[in-house]
């Protein structure tokens, strides 16, 4: 059998149309697949109005179609003291046949290597694992997801937190934008290394998203403490992103649980890399789950100028491409 050719190239406006047909191709090859379908009003809020921008390095054959991508949004990040653009890959696709023929590895050394900045990512294993074999400076780590179970009995104990702490959901951006960008300048001090995000960004990836999700701003008395973003599925409730302020972990993380209560959920699940909230986490009876029983892997892929650990990021399920389905 020969052996495939292409070129790798940036992306020029007129290629989403044929992109979009590639990515369907590529991820809905079985019939009942989970994976979403690709349109051209995803395409464009995930790409096109992506606050920051995006990068794509296209596969182009020998007939000049095109038969594979591989697609970043930018987005900010903290490490240590320094702020900078940092692209998290969210989309890589390419058919069948012309697999196996180094296209990650061409595509490292033709954008990603030359790169200052951080690159993460919550792919595949396969995906993950082929990093280090391309430059040995890059770790792969798995992604930790938290859980609690709720029973009728259990949920009985959740029906009222402090008269002070309220939750309001958040259906226009303009509701809480104040709040929501004070949070993150409060927040930026707590965090080491890890994505910041803004009202902007919040209401681009949450509540402009074609499929909405649920934002809910908590507050102490006037004073904004925390917000999480919900995506309720058939009997779990998954937290897409979380922010609470470090000394207001309990009655946020009780704010959490009440909203819950109210969508009928038994369970929420929580993907966070972030050490004071993992904590908060385990005192309010949260558990680290075992991969084989959620029957989902996650990993975390870091390329920095600096050796840093996993437990140095501030991470959720925000910042990736990867999602839980059950």
């Amino acid at each position: 059998m020969l052996k495939k050719t292409f070129v790798i190239r940036k992306y020029k406006l007129g290629d989403k149309k044929n992109l979009i047909k590639v990515f369907n191709e590529v991820f809905i090859e079985n019939i009942g697949s989970l994976h979403p379908i690709m349109d051209k009003q995803t395409w464009d809020w995930k790409f096109a109005n992506s606050p920051f921008g995006f990068e794509t390095l296209v596969a182009i054959n020998d007939k000049k179609e095109i038969i594979g991508q591989l697609a970043m949004q930018k987005n900010r990040f903290k490490y240590r003291n320094r702020y900078s653009n940092f692209y998290s890959i969210v989309d890589l696709c390419l058919k069948k046949e012309y697999r196996n023929h180094n296209f990650v590895q061409r595509c490292y050394e033709r954008f990603l290597s030359k790169m200052n900045n951080v690159i993460i990512g919550f792919p595949s294993a396969v995906w993950a694992h082929s990093y280090p074999t391309i430059d040995p400076k890059i770790k792969v780590y798995h992604v930790p997801i938290f859980g609690k179970k709720f029973d009728k009995k259990s949920q009985k104990q959740y029906q009222d937190i402090s008269g002070e702490i309220s939750v309001e959901r958040i259906r226009r951006i303009s509701q809480a934008k104040n709040d929501l960008d004070k949070l993150w300048q409060k927040k930026k001090a707590e965090i080491t290394i890890g994505c910041v995000r803004n009202a902007r960004y919040l209401n681009w990836r949450f509540l402009k998203n074609p499929a909405p999700l649920n934002l809910y701003l908590i507050k102490q008395g006037n004073n904004p403490i925390g917000y999480f973003v919900l995506e309720p599925k058939k009997t779990i409730t998954l937290v897409k992103d979380i922010l609470i302020l470090n000394d207001q972990l309990k009655e946020g993380l009780e704010a959490l649980t009440k909203v819950n209560k109210g969508l009928s959920k038994s369970e929420i699940r929580i993907m966070t890399t972030d050490p004071a909230l993992q904590k908060g986490l385990l005192k309010e009876g949260y558990t680290e789950y075992d991969r084989e029983k959620i029957n989902q892997n996650g990993y975390f892929v870091s390329h920095n100028p600096e050796k840093t650990e996993l437990n140095e990021y501030y991470l959720t399920w925000a910042d990736s491409d990867w999602d839980l389905y059950h």
